[in-house]
């Protein structure tokens, strides 16, 4: 039984954004205690033990500078760091594994085991295929294999695609975004054609949740990145899973971050999903038991 925390941020876009934006949220992470937190009791108070960043880290990764500049960011963290792969790293893929991570991986931690997993289709390449997202068999085969080989351990796991339908509101106009459904975002409909299951979302989305959310594995929490602004209001739970959804920092600064607190020293285990600061009007608080 022990209490871990985890610290939480997505799509830092590294060679668009520079290192000072991820920089200072890593560093923010290192606190050991999260005063703003009024959310949870005090004996939260602690350090971090894992980071997951899902996705887009270096945004176009096409060069080596790219890949050392992120890479400089997460090494000599007082904590483990993993990394996602996103629709934007995926055009030097031999370049995401030898400089930030493996494409799927797993970390245990005080019996909780965390696993991120690759969303990013292999060979397809170009404008068409820019943002689209999809867990493919050997991703899936994989994931099936672990939660096989422990289905009793709570898992959290890390993709950079979102797994469901959303809706937003663009110029007084709401869109929902739904299976098969085309629709445009931008002025009076002119702009940003989006077909959501093709592009925004997770492809097989209901195919990777049918397993997420099987009975016979303790699946907790799925975090995605990739809509940066627009999913921060888009969290939802179905199958006994929790899905959440990171917004990105706006700017070159730590502005916010979100964290999680899991504790497995009560009867029915406990845990706090935050953005940091809590006092930012976009506050998401989710304590839930498992």
């Amino acid at each position: 039984m022990a209490i871990v925390r985890v610290g939480l941020t997505t799509d830092p876009h590294v060679a668009q954004l520079g290192t000072g934006q991820l920089n200072a949220v890593l560093d923010e992470m290192e606190r050991s205690d999260f005063p703003d937190s009024n959310h949870v009791p005090p004996k939260t108070q602690g350090s971090i033990s894992l980071c997951y960043i899902p996705g887009d880290i270096t945004a176009g990764g096409s060069t080596v500078a790219n890949y050392r500049s992120a890479h400089s960011c997460i090494v000599n963290r007082p904590y483990t760091v993993r990394c996602t792969a996103g629709n934007h790293d995926e055009y030097k893929r031999t370049r995401f594994v030898k400089w930030l991570d493996d494409l799927n991986s797993v970390e245990t931690i005080s019996g909780l085991r965390f696993i991120t997993i690759d969303s990013t289709p292999k060979n397809l390449f170009g404008a068409e295929y820019h943002l689209y997202g999809m867990c493919d068999k050997a991703v899936l085969d994989w994931l099936k294999a672990e939660l096989d080989g422990s289905p009793s351990t709570p898992t959290f796991i890390s993709l950079h695609h979102p797994l469901h339908e959303f809706s937003i509101t663009v110029d007084s106009t709401q869109y929902r975004y739904t299976k098969d459904t085309t629709v445009y975002w931008g002025a009076g409909g002119v702009g940003h054609e989006m077909l959501y299951q093709k592009y925004y979302i997770l492809s097989n989305n209901m195919e990777l949740r049918g397993l997420l959310e099987d009975a016979s594995y303790e699946v907790v929490a799925v975090f995605a990145g990739h809509l940066n602004g627009l999913q921060e209001y888009m969290n939802f739970a179905t199958g006994g899973v929790e899905y959440f959804n990171l917004k990105n920092p706006s700017g070159a600064s730590a502005d916010f971050f979100y964290w999680l607190y899991l504790d497995t020293t009560t009867p029915n285990n406990s845990m706090v999903y935050e953005r940091i600061p809590s006092t930012h009007l976009d506050t998401e608080v989710k304590g839930l038991d498992w």
